[in-house]
């Protein structure tokens, strides 16, 4: 989530928690020092919101001390990526830093459309452990016959990688 609107992500999702028998929810970094909490801490949690900004200095306080995050220690149900455009290319560091969050399942929402490559699906896919995140498979399957070959197949193809996972709503 990015770092701007927290408080209102906060009551976004303690909305639906209120009703639930369980409503442990968990907003990192937890203490105005920043200081990072006990995996047992956050495990204890139905919810973590935290911004990239979190992630990054929780991961990198982490290598640059040789000793492991809270969050690399726990796996995850679900992960949901908002802003998810932050990690469509794969060198990026918001996206090798949630390359390190183990998970079931992954989500990702980005507001932004595909604007410059094929290579900005190809990243969502990674992160979302698809089958065509593989490079390769990538490659010779779908980008090359959609962008160099600009053949029928290219295009269906695409379509039917897209269409079962990708819901757009519009603003009117």
């Amino acid at each position: 989530a990015p770092a701007a609107p927290p408080v209102q992500r906060e009551r976004d999702v303690r909305r639906p928690m209120l009703a639930s028998s369980r409503s442990d929810l968990f907003l990192a970094p937890p203490a105005p020092d920043g200081a990072a909490a006990a995996p047992v801490d956050i495990a204890a949690c139905d919810v973590i919101l935290a911004s990239y900004e979190t992630f990054r200095k929780e991961l990198s306080a982490a290598s640059s001390s040789f000793s492991v995050s809270p969050l690399e220690q726990l796996g995850f149900w679900r992960i949901v990526l908002d802003e998810a455009q932050l990690v469509s290319q794969t060198n990026s560091v918001a996206a090798q830093m949630a390359a390190h969050l183990w998970r079931r399942h992954a989500w990702v929402v980005t507001g932004t459309p595909i604007s410059n490559s094929l290579q900005e699906i190809h990243g969502l896919l990674d992160f979302l452990a698809h089958d065509f995140g593989n490079k390769e498979l990538w490659r010779t399957m779908v980008h090359d016959p959609f962008v160099k070959d600009r053949s029928a197949a290219g295009l269906c193809r695409m379509r039917a990688l897209l269409r079962p996972s990708v819901h757009q709503r519009r603003r009117w």
